[in-house]
């Protein structure tokens, strides 16, 4: 049986925490910097640095595991949630609306989210070593670059039309879609000098 290490275990434990953190976050409407983005905004950076590094150190194999193991944990939450929504409770609990409110979420948001982060997930991954694999450029930033604008333009394609068509029209959704995507598309290019180092350091403790 294959033994992971201590420092990857870790990292898929902070990557599948801030994946569940950012669900609930999604619902409060945060500005930064005149911007108005969702509280979930806070913890991409993360993730994203976390899914280039399981990429590029360990291999889309790896990557592809790890994401639809988020992918059925976000899963299994909504359903706890939902669950827990829906249970009688007794007149001395006084904020069942406020709990509703906050941990449930439409249908048709709900398959927006979980079908966004899976293809602009795997997506990201595939791009980033199809780049290292099948051809000759070798400088890490442009993998990352690439492999970014290619997941997170599929993430917010599938995330917006899913969850607005028909409910917003189509200039606005195109506006809605390249502005997600190019804020963090943005973010990713910034952070680029810190997933240097985080992969220089991953690469070094697993003796790669």
């Amino acid at each position: 049986m294959k033994k992971h290490s201590s420092l990857f275990i870790l990292m898929i434990m902070i990557y599948t925490t801030c994946l569940l953190v950012s669900n609930v976050n999604a619902f409060k409407i945060v500005e930064i910097f005149g911007l108005t983005l969702t509280a979930a905004t806070l913890v991409f950076p993360i993730t994203y640095i976390l899914g280039d590094v399981f990429s590029e150190v360990y291999g889309f194999h790896e990557t592809k595991k790890i994401i639809l193991y988020g992918f059925i944990c976000n899963a299994l939450m909504v359903i706890v949630f939902f669950i827990a929504i829906i249970m009688p409770y007794p007149d001395t609990f006084k904020h069942q609306q406020e709990f509703a409110l906050v941990l449930s979420n439409t249908p048709r948001i709900l398959v927006a989210s979980l079908t966004a982060y899976l293809i602009g997930g795997l997506s990201n991954s595939y791009v980033l070593n199809f780049i290292k694999d099948k051809t000759k450029i070798k400088p890490l930033w442009i993998r990352l670059f690439a492999s970014t604008v290619v997941g997170e333009l599929l993430d917010s394609l599938f995330f917006v039309t899913i969850g607005f068509i028909g409910s917003v029209s189509i200039e606005q959704m195109i506006i809605m879609i390249f502005s997600q995507a190019g804020l963090k598309i943005l973010i990713e290019f910034i952070m680029i000098p810190i997933v240097y180092k985080v992969i220089a350091y991953v690469k070094r403790h697993e003796n790669i």
